[in-house]
């Protein structure tokens, strides 16, 4: 390390607050006393001999468990395989439910990179995820901490002001409504951000953890069947079944179905020849997460956050951000490649950097410097270089592939898996293309790649500088503006 890194250690005394931390997500401290995860998660056997079903499902986040409860709800015959039920990104994440992305970045990236219609019709789609998430959960009565009290995004050049909003008002944009406010201080106060805030009416947060546990209990009412095991070979047999074989510990066995769909997103080994064809298709993004002691509350109000709200910034790395259920604060910011293996200490060097952005922006609260940090998670996420998700059906009959869904986070994640299963059990082709249930038209998923890129960490660096740059420019956020229309509140 060096001396002034260790002098910036010495001065917040990281060592003391992160004394006490624990390393792994928050979430599952909240349903330690649940029975969804006693019973269903931690209660999971681990496959063993030969079972048939109609769909096999590799992987059981919120995709997989949305595609096997849609497909179970149809009269499927469904198994689900995961390595491990608490890991990935569906519990890794902070339960934000927004629009597009956190801080609408993809929005702006389509709109500098690739189209104004392909931008209005992807976000959209995520509208439409929304939607249908908010009634699945209200529908089913499950108790998952919904509160849509909306998102608030921190402005911080002029020119990102004006391009939201000409003057205090209200806006529609790609049919989201927005509204500008001039004064920050009313819902970040904050001296990090001095521009004014946006704010987003259809949005919200929830707990990733109950979401996810909640729909392994729906798939289960539905006679589906949850395994513990890892993947190790797909084939085909005589009749043209799909077999999937298994490892879990010591214990082996195989699954015959008729369909297989990989929910692993960026948790997939790329490296298996079967799926050969992702190769630089997916960029593997490794996330930190930091979470402190209780807000008092005195620092609640001094910090103008509320609970129910999800807060982020504008910046091309941008700072995301909410309450916990204890009133402690939840604190993402950044990402780094995570195509090879990251050490202990290089993810310690990680979350010390995420404490001091959060200094940056909360660091004037008094005695902020004496909460400690309770919990320190990472997760790997797949995004792909034009921010673009992707469903795909390989040439082999019967096999699917949904991934680059974590930068548009839980509602685009459980729509595509209603999408998916929609698809499979009604025989469309889907090579390529993204499915028209999601009103994303005919647009490729595999847009064109760059010139003389030869690996994901080169996609990666790329897809650092083109987001930076379309985050950055005025231009972009100029022909964004003319996309919006003033409307009458």
């Amino acid at each position: 390390m060096t001396s002034k890194s260790t002098k910036e250690t010495t001065a917040l005394n990281l060592d003391k607050i992160f004394e006490n931390t624990e390393y792994y997500p928050y979430w599952l401290d909240t349903v330690r006393d649940d029975s969804i995860l006693s019973e269903i998660v931690l209660g999971v056997p681990k496959l063993s001999g030969l079972h048939k079903t109609d769909i096999v499902i590799v992987g059981g986040g919120l995709f997989g468990m949305s595609t096997a409860y849609a497909s179970a709800k149809k009269g499927a015959k469904v198994i689900i395989i995961d390595e491990n039920p608490l890991e990935g990104a569906s519990i890794n994440c902070l339960g934000a439910i927004v629009p597009g992305s956190p801080g609408d970045h993809p929005s702006h990236f389509w709109v500098h990179n690739i189209s104004d219609e392909f931008a209005e019709t992807a976000h959209r789609a995520s509208q439409k995820g929304i939607e249908n998430l908010v009634n699945f959960i209200r529908s089913k009565n499950l108790d998952v901490d919904l509160h849509m009290k909306g998102a608030v995004v921190s402005v911080v050049e002029d020119y990102q002001k004006n391009a939201w909003m000409s003057g205090i008002g209200h806006r529609i944009v790609f049919g989201d409504r927005i509204e500008y406010s001039g004064a920050n201080k009313n819902f970040v106060n904050s001296p990090a951000y001095h521009s004014g805030a946006v704010i987003r009416s259809n949005a919200g947060t929830l707990n990733p953890a109950k979401l996810l546990f909640n729909l392994y209990r729906k798939v289960l009412e539905k006679s589906g069947s949850i395994f513990e095991g890892k993947a190790v070979r797909v084939s085909n047999d005589l009749q043209n079944n799909i077999l999937v074989d298994v490892e879990a510990g010591e214990k082996k066995g195989r699954i015959q179905a008729k369909q297989l769909v990989i929910a692993t997103n960026a948790y997939t080994d790329y490296r298996n020849p079967a799926l050969s064809y992702l190769n630089k298709k997916i960029i593997p993004v490794e996330s930190y997460v930091i979470k402190t002691e209780p807000f008092s509350n005195a620092q609640l109000e001094e910090s103008g956050l509320k609970q129910g709200k999800h807060y982020t910034d504008s910046n091309p790395n941008f700072n995301c951000f909410r309450l916990a259920p204890d009133n402690g604060l939840i604190f993402q910011a950044g990402a780094s490649y995570a195509g090879r293996k990251i050490t202990d200490s290089e993810r310690m060097n990680s979350f010390e950097e995420k404490y001091r952005e959060l200094q940056k922006v909360f660091g004037h609260i008094d005695k902020f410097d004496e909460l400690r940090i309770t919990h320190a998670w990472s997760g790997v996420d797949a995004i792909t270089p034009k921010f673009t998700p992707f469903f795909y059906q390989t040439k082999s009959t019967g096999f699917y592939y949904a991934s680059g869904s974590s930068f548009h986070g839980i509602p685009f994640a459980f729509e595509a898996g209603k999408s998916v299963a929609k698809i499979i059990l009604s025989g469309k082709d889907i090579r390529g293309l993204i499915p028209d249930d999601m009103d994303l038209g005919n647009y490729s998923c595999f847009l064109a790649e760059p010139q003389n890129v030869r690996s994901p960490e080169q996609w990666y660096n790329l897809w650092v500088h083109e987001t930076k740059e379309a985050s950055s420019s005025k231009e972009a956020y100029d022909r964004y503006e003319r996309l919006s229309r003033h409307v009458k509140i």
